[in-house]
């Protein structure tokens, strides 16, 4: 915890390089930050392909970066340009082994870290002793370095969209349409593809949109006059827009579903192995089974135990993730 200070305006550095969905959840700090310093100055240090998900939120004023492939010597030069700008708090949200390296140039700042918690996370994956809060809400984990607050959704800036280009992607009559994002990092988090099948069959009136990445060429296989892919097609803050302006979403833990969250919109969040993957806001609701090897993985990696290949994915049935998606979604059974 640290001192609300109203008179003076602050400079706040928050270090968070990646990833798609770490960024979104990290983003729900700019609430928090916000509502404790007024009048502070927020800046963010990230990867160059999240520079601008992180800029189109207004709370933050100034977005420094690193590319990919940014070597030893970029780093250190990031770092003595950092230190030269003062600044009063530096909150490591990433504790990787880049943002301990930024911590050492800036020595003698007041740094506050997030704890990776590797204790708690041995004991859950090696020994199956849950010392996590349940449900583990990985935006709270953001936001409870800094206090005890609960994050607001943010209000994300999309001015810089190029409505052209989204217009000559999404027909007009895909601008109501429920966004789909079937695929994850890995595959043991994944809802099965006949499923999502089912799922799309089940909500024949609707109209859907996916959302992935270049990689995901199985998006092919549901294709048709009701379904529009824009894998691949999309930055990070496009897709936020195309979320935003849906219906709502429908995805399993992935960077989506914490966008979705971050925004509070709508959203359907189908959990299975994973621990860390559940949202915060009231406006996103949760369908797993319980099983009792479950969490079992970090983020998807790592073996199933049991003897059917992602059985706690495989148990969420369509009609049960239909059922609450007509519910939940201004109550689509009455079109």
């Amino acid at each position: 915890m640290f001192t609300k200070l109203c008179e003076i305006k602050m400079k706040i550095l928050i270090i968070r390089f990646s990833s798609f969905g770490d960024i979104a959840q990290c983003m729900g700090a700019l609430t928090v930050l916000r509502s404790m310093h007024p009048h502070a100055q927020i800046d963010w240090v990230t990867k160059e392909s999240f520079r601008s998900l992180v800029t189109s939120s207004d709370e933050v004023h100034q977005v420094h970066t690193l590319s990919s492939k940014a070597k030893l010597k970029e780093l250190f030069q990031l770092g003595i340009f950092l230190r030269k700008q003062k600044y009063d708090l530096i909150y490591d949200a990433h504790a990787n082994l880049r943002s301990m390296i930024l911590r050492k140039i800036l020595f003698g700042h007041r740094i506050i870290a997030r704890s990776k918690n590797r204790w708690k996370r041995f004991l859950l994956f090696k020994l199956r002793i849950n010392k996590f809060p349940q449900p583990f809400k990985g935006m709270l984990s953001y936001t409870a370095p800094l206090s005890d607050q609960s994050p607001k959704k943010l209000n994300l800036n999309f001015k810089d969209i190029e409505q052209e280009k989204i217009s000559s992607l999404v027909p007009s009559n895909f601008q109501k349409a429920i966004v789909l994002a079937p695929s994850a990092a890995w595959d043991m988090k994944r809802w099965p593809i006949q499923r999502w099948k089912e799922l799309i069959a089940s909500l024949a009136d609707q109209k859907f949109i996916l959302l992935g990445g270049p990689e995901d060429t199985f998006f092919k296989e549901f294709e048709s006059e009701n379904v529009l892919n824009l894998a691949g097609k999309l930055s990070f803050l496009e897709s936020a827009y195309i979320i935003h302006k849906s219906v709502g979403l429908i995805s399993a833990d992935t960077g989506s579903l914490h966008l979705a969250d971050l925004m509070g919109k709508e959203a359907i969040g189908l959990i299975g192995p994973t621990a860390f993957g559940y949202p915060t806001m009231d406006s996103s609701l949760i369908i797993e089974k319980d099983f009792n090897c479950r969490p079992c993985t970090k983020d998807g990696r790592g073996k199933c135990s049991q003897k059917i290949y992602q059985e706690c994915m495989i148990q969420i049935s369509a009609k049960e993730v239909s059922d609450v998606a007509k519910a939940h979604f201004f109550d689509l059974s009455k079109s």
